[in-house]
């Protein structure tokens, strides 16, 4: 069965489109998607272009032209594949028509970090994206829908679980339910695979990103990147199709003590998701 892959990668305004393109090359996605990119359009996509089998296009988004987007979105599928339809500077919400196979839309996110907000104000702004994301459904007239990006939260924080913001549940099962009622509302579900991806009895590391804090709590690994998945789109989804990427070609992304390598790449790990 026919499938699209998307990559995710935050890099931390960093020069690292030789990592991507190694990336791309590894692993060939329909979709890159960017978080805190720093490197001009014309010479990210010359690096990924240069003497490939592949053309990726960077796809208009409505919310840059106010100066405001913290994403950034190639593809390689037909020009016509892959349409902005609207969201937030946070949150920009993509039509795609897959070469085969039913139309997705995608919620690409990049959140506000907690080095900037409480923990509250995180999740009081995370509010909004309900409104954003349904509305984006009803317009397209279906929920095959999957956000992918930096929440920049873990997946067991209000403003990821709650019914008031993303409402993404550990459970496939209960995801599967599509909806519980909140209040006398409806709320739909997210599943969140990333759950399965935390600590040390996984496939891969322990998390997406790693900070030594100097506080009295220091959880050190967080899973700040995630794919959420609404229940339309479970039956297609296997847990196999999610990765956190370590390396970029024969690249290490990580140290020898097992933690994202700073000083050649990124503080986050890539995503890597196919539906």
């Amino acid at each position: 069965m026919p499938m699209t892959t998307f990559l995710f990668w935050n890099i931390n305004r960093k020069p690292l489109q030789g990592l991507l393109r190694l990336l791309v090359d590894a692993h060939t996605p329909h979709i890159l998607i960017l978080a805190e990119c720093r490197v001009a359009s014309d010479e990210l996509l010359i690096t990924l272009n240069k003497e490939s089998i592949y053309t990726y296009r960077l796809v208009l988004d409505p919310i840059d032209l106010l100066g405001a987007s913290r994403l950034i979105v190639l593809s390689r599928l037909p020009r016509s594949a892959v349409r902005a339809i609207g969201g937030l500077p946070e949150a920009a919400l993509y039509r795609v028509r897959p070469l085969q196979g039913e139309e997705l839309l995608v919620v690409a996110m990049h959140l506000p970090s907690k080095l900037h907000l409480t923990e509250m104000a995180q999740t009081l702004l995370a509010s909004r994206l309900p409104v954003v994301i349904a509305n984006g459904e009803r317009s397209v007239k279906h929920q095959r829908t999957v956000v992918i990006g930096d929440l920049n939260m873990d997946p067991f924080e209000a403003g990821v679980t709650s019914s008031e913001t993303l409402h993404a549940v550990m459970d496939r099962q209960i995801a599967l339910r599509e909806s519980r009622q909140v209040a006398g509302q409806h709320r739909s579900l997210f599943y969140n695979p990333m759950w399965s991806r935390l600590g040390d009895s996984t496939t891969g590391p322990p998390g997406t990103y790693y900070m030594a804090a100097s506080g009295p709590i220091a959880t050190y690994w967080y899973t700040l990147d995630q794919v959420l998945i609404r229940p339309d789109l479970l039956p297609a989804f296997k847990e196999e199709n999610l990765s956190i990427l370590t390396q970029a070609g024969t690249v290490e992304l990580l140290t020898k003590s097992g933690i994202p390598n700073t000083a050649i790449a990124s503080d986050h790990l890539p995503l890597l998701f196919t539906i």
